[in-house]
């Protein structure tokens, strides 16, 4: 058999044992063995508890690292946002040339035309892409 013990209250804090025993539908023994397993465990005082400090600890870090995150991601995309240019303007450079290939036997003196065709066309797409794409899709 179980030895226990006896513990003397005053009736005040009696009455709110029984108030929070009730609410949570433990006895009043079941609730206080819990209030005390849950100090021990967690190694908090119970003197001065209050959760509500602590739910506001664990908010204040949630909207702490939501922000350190909101940071990292505007820096993420202002720094992508130059090399995902120079991403494209190859990309078009390419296809650009790609398109000209049948224009590989052009004379000399034409290829200053031709060289000046690729990069209206790189110019054209660039301002095509940058008018019909946001930052944000381009960043996907």
């Amino acid at each position: 058999m179980k030895e226990t013990k006896q513990l003397k209250i005053d009736a005040v804090v009696d009455e709110q044992l029984q108030t929070a025993a009730r609410h949570f539908a433990l006895s009043k023994k079941a609730f206080a063995e819990e209030a005390i397993l849950f100090f021990s465990r967690n190694n908090i005082s119970p003197k001065g508890y209050s959760p509500c400090r602590e739910f506001d600890q664990v908010q204040l870090i949630r909207k702490s690292t939501d922000r350190i995150i909101g940071v990292l991601q505007q820096q993420e995309q202002e720094s992508f946002a130059g090399l995902l240019a120079e991403i494209l303007r190859s990309q078009i450079a390419v296809q650009a040339l790609i398109n000209l290939v049948v224009d590989y036997a052009v004379e000399p003196p034409r290829q200053d035309t031709v060289a000046q065709r690729v990069q209206d066309y790189i110019r054209e797409h660039m301002r095509q892409l940058e008018a019909n794409t946001p930052l944000e899709k381009r960043l996907e």
